[in-house]
Formats: C-alpha cells, structure tokens, sequence
C-alpha cells in the first residue's frame, strides 16, 4: 500500500501524463513535472490539503470535517476554465485544462523555463525553486537509460572493489598508528518552565569527565522540577501553524459556515468583543458578515509564535497575525487594509482549534 504524500515517478494522469519529478508544494498543492506521449513537458498541479489529507494507493484521502473545503476549490478550478477571464500579461503562466482522478483534481499548465514555483502556487510554497532548463531535463531523462544505469553499476562494483583492498592494506600495515576519535552527542533538550519561557539545554561533544558529569546533573535537576513543563514533542511549530492559518484563513473567505465552525473549539473564551460564546453564536456573526460584505479576500501577511504550552493536559500556542483584506459589498463598495490579530489554538483529535480570537489595537 502507498502510503506517501506524493505520486511514484512514472505514475500516469488521465492515461496521457507520466510524471518526471516533483518540483514543489505549498499548504494546499502539490506540483509535478510531467511528459505526455509526444515528449511536450508540462505541470500538473495536484490539489491536496497537506494538514487534512492523505494518500492511500495513490488516491487522496481528505478527513470529512474538510470536504467542504477541498469540494469548493475543485469547483472554482473548474470555473476557471468554464468562464475563462481574458488577460492581456503574455507573461503569465498560462493553464490548458485539468483532469478529475484519485478523488482531487489536477490543473494542467505551461512548463515555462525560468519561473519560480510560486509562479504556479496558490499559496507560498515551502522552498523556492527555480525551474530548470528544458536540456538539463533532457540531459538527466537521458541518464536514467538503461546504458548509463549499466555503467554506474559497473564503475560502482569496480570502486567498491578497490576500497576493499585499501582497507586490507590498511589492516595489515602495523607501521602505522590509527586514531580515532569518539564524539558523544545527544539531542537537544527544550524545556518549558512555569511561566512559559523557554530554556534550552544542549549536550556538546564530551571533552572531559567533569563536564559531563555537571550537564548530566544539571539536566537531571531541571527534570525534577516540577514547576517546569517538559516539551520535547512539541507538535506547534512554524510549519504546522502556517498549514492551520492557512486552511482557517481559506475557509474564513470562501467556504460555507460550517467549514469555518470546524476551526473553532466547541467552547470559545474570547471571539473579538465577545467572550465564552458557542458556535451558534459565531455562526449567527459569520452569516451577517457574509451577507453584508459578500466578497472576502483574506491573507494571513505575517504571524509570530508567541508561546506554547500545557494546561490540564491540553497543548496550547498563542499566536500574533498579520492580516491583509479586501472586502465588497454587493453595491461595490469595498475597502481594505491591515489588522494585527491574536489567536489561541488547541490541540485536539482533529487537528488544531481556535479557542481565542480578537484584534490588537
């Protein structure tokens, strides 16, 4: 069973596009380099939420809670080419069409040599890459010939046969002193005390008795405290919250109220000038919302981790946000600007939950 994030190399799409490489991803895509029958190089862009989705036998897997929202972007790519807009900027990277397989969709687009992933992407992808020249695929497409595979095996056996000897002469040379040095390394300690500050403890290469003996009993100390909160398996880092302020800020702008509902906790303590209110209460604000400000475009600009934390046995992490936003009513009216923001999510079965939200002044 293949249970990886991306398609095998050679897996065909609509029976027509082998892919050749994986060039990289953001929070909601993946992007492919493939070869149709006629040996023209495109990209296929591969809808996938990373945070709710999964592979299994190739096809994608996405948790109920966010159907809805992977549903409502399959529909606004499939607009896209119903009602095609007309653009002047030859620059732009143009799109042919995209194929319906493995229960997401593909968007098929121009291979453009020189461009940057994020040309491609709808979201800022996780590395930068640019894309290679047509002849260097070319050139590594040739190296994967059976011939050149046949000679890498060849020269690999023929050096693996004179490191042997090496290593022969080595052993039965008594001439010589070998050294070796022995480096003891551990992996670093993040701890959190009570007031959610963090200390960090590393253990470096051992150079003599008496420093280790001190880190071993200063570490052990710490670890006796019971006012200090170990973290070492802290699953809030940048990249998960980025994945989660993401797929929250999507859905805030264009999935229905009760894809938005999911991001949020059952109880919630603090939402904007509100406090200790329930999801029918946020759904009566995001339906009066919605329907006076019937365009939304939201971009979550910046955010900073503040903290992370455990309190009765639940993992926290309060976050600071900067948000874009361009909002319309439905007689055009529109304004925008920016909103520095605080969240509070919490770990839960289903990924992570709002349990806080409001502006900053």
């Amino acid at each position: 069973m293949n249970n990886t994030k991306y398609l095998p190399i050679g897996f065909m799409i609509d029976e027509k596009y082998k892919i050749i490489n994986i060039l990289g991803e953001d929070d909601f895509e993946i992007l492919y380099l493939v070869e149709d029958e006629k040996e023209n190089f495109f990209i296929l862009k591969e809808l996938f939420l990373e945070t709710f989705s999964s592979r299994s036998e190739n096809f994608v897997s996405t948790i109920p809670e966010a159907q809805g929202v992977l549903e409502k972007r399959k529909k606004e790519i499939i607009n896209e080419f119903d009602n095609p807009k007309i653009d002047s900027n030859s620059s732009k990277i143009k799109t042919y069409g995209y194929a319906e397989e493995n229960h997401t969709i593909y968007t098929i687009m121009e291979f453009k040599e020189g461009s940057k992933v994020e040309e491609y992407l709808q979201f800022t992808p996780k590395e930068s890459v640019v894309l290679p020249t047509l002849k260097k695929l070319l050139k590594n497409k040739n190296q994967s010939s059976p011939i050149f595979l046949k000679l890498l095996i060849f020269v690999t056996l023929i050096l693996a046969a004179l490191a042997y000897y090496a290593y022969n002469m080595v052993q039965v040379d008594k001439s010589k002193t070998t050294y070796i040095e022995e480096t003891i390394m551990t992996p670093s300690l993040t701890l959190e005390n009570n007031e959610n500050k963090k200390v960090s403890i590393e253990k470096t290469p051992k150079e003599n008795s008496i420093t280790e003996n001190n880190d071993t009993e200063k570490i052990d100390e710490i670890l006796n405290d019971k006012d200090i909160l170990a973290t070492i398996n802290n699953d809030f880092n940048r990249e998960t919250v980025q994945d989660f302020l993401d797929l929250f800020i999507s859905s805030t702008a264009n999935s229905s109220i009760d894809d938005i509902l999911f991001h949020y906790a059952k109880d919630v303590s603090k939402y904007f000038k509100l406090s200790n209110v329930d999801h029918s209460v946020i759904r009566a604000d995001k339906e009066r919302y919605n329907k006076k400000w019937i365009h939304r475009e939201f971009t979550i600009k910046n955010f900073k981790i503040l903290k992370t934390y455990l309190k009765n046995n639940n993992e926290y992490c309060e976050v600071q946000t900067i948000t874009k936003w361009i909002v319309s009513t439905k007689n055009a009216k529109k304004i925008s600007g920016e909103s520095k923001g605080f969240m509070r999510l919490k770990k839960s079965d289903t990924g992570f939950k709002v349990t806080s939200i409001y502006t900053l002044k």
